[in-house]
């Protein structure tokens, strides 16, 4: 790392999803972020881009060989819509907050759970306040977080049975995580995002 030299402007790794709600199991995926100062012009734009690109694919490619995966879906630093400057974070964040359409609605869900994990962790913690003020009073916002959430079913049956997987690797089996404990983070969320609540672990959030 240190070939890559000082980074040119203050920076924080972020991670969300169930990293930012430190309820990582044995088995995760990377979801991860950086969020830096804002340049002052174009050059330091420039610089900031490219150093924080090669840094990004660093920290993934190391985290890989540790044994954590690439995220399926991309939520990670390398992919350069989750590597920006403070501002243009801040107006991502309000733009999924006011315009809650599903894809909205697909990112605000995971990377609203980002916590600072290294470098200036004041720069996560301005993201976070600024959060939290945009989802003061957004009912539309909630309600299109509610609706999503309440679309995760219970795996029961007609008369209350236990629904478990018919074929596969898993068959007579049942999805503890996507049936079970998704629900409940899904529910815990979105109280808390009602209450403005800023912590991202569930249990903290329930305390």
């Amino acid at each position: 790392l240190k070939s890559l030299g000082p980074p040119p402007l203050p920076f924080c790794w972020i991670v969300y999803g169930s990293a930012g709600r430190k309820e990582q199991t044995f088995k995760t995926d990377q979801d991860n972020a950086v969020v830096y100062a804002d340049p002052s012009g174009a050059a330091e734009a420039l610089e900031a881009g490219e150093y924080f690109g090669r840094f990004a694919k660093f920290v993934v490619d190391a985290s890989l060989r540790c044994g954590f995966a690439l995220c399926q879906g991309d939520f990670m630093a390398t992919n350069p819509q989750w590597r920006q400057p403070l501002s243009a974070w801040k107006r991502m964040i309000l733009g999924w907050i006011l315009t809650p359409d599903y894809p909205a609605l697909t990112k605000a869900l995971n990377l609203f759970d980002f916590r600072g994990l290294n470098g200036d962790l004041r720069l996560a913690a301005e993201l976070r306040a600024h959060l939290q003020r945009g989802l003061g009073g957004q009912a539309l916002f909630l309600k299109a977080v509610a609706e999503m959430t309440v679309e995760y079913r219970p795996p029961l049956g007609l008369f209350g049975s236990l629904l478990v997987e018919k074929g596969g690797d898993h068959a007579h089996q049942i999805d503890l995580k996507r049936y079970c404990l998704t629900p409940l983070i899904n529910i815990v969320r979105l109280f808390s995002f009602e209450s403005n609540v800023a912590e991202t672990s569930t249990l903290e959030r329930l305390a």
